[in-house]
């Protein structure tokens, strides 16, 4: 009956050994999938500035329409002062198109660095697994030892 402990301390290192390398896998998987995430909101990030950028030009190009019809109808031509306002306004509508493409970039780059970083960690999650599994083992045969030891003790006792 006294054999227990040390029974007991190996079953103990055992399932440490188990717990560790589980781990390691979750969270290698886990980062895995968090760099696929990133990776994928990095993509619609970009789609969904690129569209905003259509539709900022498509808007603006409108606006343009509306405001030469207005100087047509007030009999004003498209000369002069009421050019450069027209030309001004194309301009600056094209900045902003730009703008909101810089914006959806800034984004995606921002997302695609976050999942690089999740793939870093899942390559050293992968480098440590073996130090983690070494440490709970050696960890777990000290344990094993002590409790041997005190198997000895008693019974030589």
């Amino acid at each position: 009956m006294a054999f227990v402990p040390v029974v007991i301390a190996a079953v103990g290192a055992v399932a440490s050994i188990a717990a560790t390398v589980k781990a390691q896998k979750d969270a290698k998987k886990a980062s895995r999938a968090n760099a696929a995430n990133s990776a994928e909101e990095a993509a619609v990030e970009r789609e969904g500035a690129l569209r905003d950028e259509e539709a900022q030009r498509r808007d603006a190009n409108a606006v343009q329409g509306r405001s030469r019809a207005a100087l047509a109808e007030a009999g004003l031509s498209n000369t002069g002062s009421s050019a450069a306002v027209l030309d001004q306004a194309t301009v600056d509508a094209e900045l902003d198109a730009l703008n909101i493409r810089y914006g959806g970039q800034l984004a995606s780059r921002g997302l695609l660095s976050q999942a690089n970083e999740y793939r870093r960690q899942g390559r050293t999650i992968s480098r440590n697994a073996p130090l983690l599994a070494g440490t709970a083992l050696l960890t777990g045969a000290g344990n094993v030892a002590s409790a041997y030891q005190g198997y000895q003790a008693l019974k030589a006792g």
